[in-house]
């Protein structure tokens, strides 16, 4: 076990966390957004909604439209909203496909996934996201659009980061070391 971690972040913020292999930064990922109940310490998180948006995205069976608007209903998010983000993400061309029934986390590359995921994050707009290698299968100029989407399109949600790609840093307002006692 490492040495204890502190730090807060303000509304707006994006923050990096590093540190090497085992310093559980996906373990505090996890916490902070609600999703793992274990462990020792103290976390206050202000009541948001927080979306968790890790390597593999998870894709429901069903319509393209209920894989892209997941956890939420589909029924409950306007059609052209979605084709919108699709767009937004640089997957217009899924659009047509909206209604299509198909096996979603077979049919699209991880890439693909990972931006349906970014899609997702622009309908649901939480307070809080969370992203665990949520880039990790896109290039350098599709991963700044998608941070670069999130800040201009939720300016006020809190952005909670962890990757290897070091270009990640200069997508975030800090880094916070997990594992360093300095």
């Amino acid at each position: 076990i490492g040495p204890p971690t502190s730090f807060e972040v303000a509304a707006g913020e994006r923050v990096l966390l590093t540190g090497p292999a085992g310093s559980g930064k996906t373990t505090l990922l996890r916490v902070l957004s609600g999703i793992w109940p274990f462990g020792s310490g103290r976390v206050e998180v202000p009541k948001v909604v927080a979306l968790f948006l890790s390597e593999r995205t998870y894709l429901p069976l069903g319509s393209l439209r209920d894989a892209v608007c997941y956890p939420s209903p589909a029924s409950e998010v306007a059609v052209d909203n979605v084709a919108k983000a699709l767009q937004q993400v640089g997957l217009v061309r899924l659009a047509p496909s909206l209604d299509e029934v198909a096996d979603w986390s077979h049919d699209l590359c991880l890439g693909e996934q990972q931006r349906i995921a970014f899609a997702r994050a622009l309908l649901l707009r939480p307070g809080m996201l969370v992203l665990d290698e949520a880039t990790s299968a896109l290039d350098a100029a599709t991963e700044a659009l998608m941070y670069g989407l999130i800040t201009s399109e939720l300016p006020n949600a809190v952005v909670l980061s962890a990757g290897h790609n070091a270009g990640l840093a200069r997508l975030h307002t800090r880094s916070v070391i997990l594992g360093s006692s300095s």
